[in-house]
């Protein structure tokens, strides 16, 4: 399986993965497996989600009878949290049972569930963090933007230190104008030689410094290619304007449900917007799409 998943890999990104055989990988690593199909795959924001609620144990019952059913249907939550913060704030919500994955820090690390690192596969093809100057950019911040920014304490030291997401509240009246923040922050890096990527929460208000390597959209096609589920057979749930719906829009088939839209227009088949929030915004999108 590994071997064809390494040639597909070649002809998908241009350059192979180490072999896990030939690499004798930690006895866990040996064990991780994604499961081919060709079924459906469900992401969900996990911001997006909300509190738990009837309608969320409603949407796993679902899952599970379509799973039951021998029809695969592999869910993935996907985060700008570190994977640390997702699992506590998943822990301490409550979560039911049923999440495949998880997709932290915006892209950056994909972990199976069950498995406290992240998949090796993943990482060496989007390896960014080596050319990420955390300590430089954190003064850069601190020496021009703290009049306009503050560090969100409470993420940022739930991850660990070397996944620590850079994650910035807005101060005062600031909130109001984020996008334009975001072109000063991202000006004044790349003016001091740093390479970033500087991001935008509309929604939750936040500003968020990654490194430039791996993207929603590209965790997304990577998982695609694991499981073998095509874009078609792909939906993706979250909020309107939050930084991974705005990526994952690049996904030009798959199925998308917008929550938290004050003026739903669903003209496009392809994309279901409603002014409901949180699993019954989703719950809409399952009936509107015939998903599940």
């Amino acid at each position: 399986f590994w071997s064809a998943m390494e040639s597909a890999f070649v002809s998908s990104y241009g350059r192979s993965v180490t072999n896990p055989i030939r690499r004798r990988p930690c006895r866990h690593q040996r064990r991780r497996i994604w499961m081919a199909s060709s079924d459906v795959l469900v992401v969900a924001e996990l911001e997006a989600m909300g509190a738990v609620s009837p309608e969320m144990h409603d949407f796993f019952a679902r899952v599970d009878t379509h799973r039951k059913a021998k029809q695969t249907c592999y869910l993935v939550l996907a985060t700008q949290r570190s994977h640390k913060s997702a699992m506590k704030h998943m822990s301490e919500s409550k979560y039911p049972l049923g999440v495949d994955c998880l997709v932290t820090r915006s892209g950056l690390d994909i972990y199976q569930m069950g498995y406290a690192t992240p998949d090796p596969y993943y990482a060496e093809l989007f390896s960014g963090n080596d050319s990420f100057d955390r300590k430089p950019t954190e003064w850069v911040m601190s020496e021009f933007f703290s009049e306009k920014l503050k560090p969100d304490r409470e993420l940022q030291n739930e991850g660990s230190p070397s996944e620590e997401p850079m994650i910035y509240d807005p101060k005062e009246t600031f909130g109001e104008n984020l996008p334009a923040v975001q072109e000063e922050v991202s000006a004044k890096l790349t003016e001091m030689g740093l390479k970033s990527r500087v991001v935008v929460d509309l929604d939750a208000k936040k500003l968020q410094i990654l490194p430039i390597s791996a993207t929603i959209k590209d965790a997304i096609g990577f998982i695609q290619k694991m499981t073998k589920i095509t874009e078609e057979n792909t939906m993706i749930f979250g909020a309107k304007n939050s930084v991974i719906m705005d990526d994952v829009a690049k996904q030009e088939k798959s199925l998308l449900i917008l929550s938290g839209v004050e003026t739903p227009d669903n003209a496009d088949p392809r994309i279901f917007e409603t002014a409901s929030v949180g699993a019954t915004a989703l719950l809409e999108g399952l009936l509107h799409h015939a998903i599940l």
